[in-house]
């Protein structure tokens, strides 16, 4: 069985930085547009578990966690 688990979570993370930095890009790093891009996709109607909708708003979120997570990092002062 862990060796299912892996490889699915394995696939699961294929590429998915790399949909995360693209959405990232598409809204020019902000992170409200991205937001509100994940409510909009959430309040069309019921998302099924495993559909298209959901793997889009998760990646959507994703991209604003990753968004908010740059824009709260403090940038040190090296004297």
């Amino acid at each position: 069985m862990a060796e299912l688990i892996e490889l699915a979570l394995k696939l699961a993370n294929e590429r998915f930085d790399e949909h995360v930095d693209a959405l990232i890009a598409e809204a020019r790093k902000d992170g409200s547009r991205l937001a509100l891009a994940a409510a909009e996709l959430a309040t069309e109607g019921p998302v099924r578990s495993g559909s298209l909708d959901q793997i889009a708003y998760f990646l959507l979120v994703e991209a604003f966690h990753k968004t908010s997570a740059a824009v709260e990092q403090p940038t040190l002062d090296v004297a």
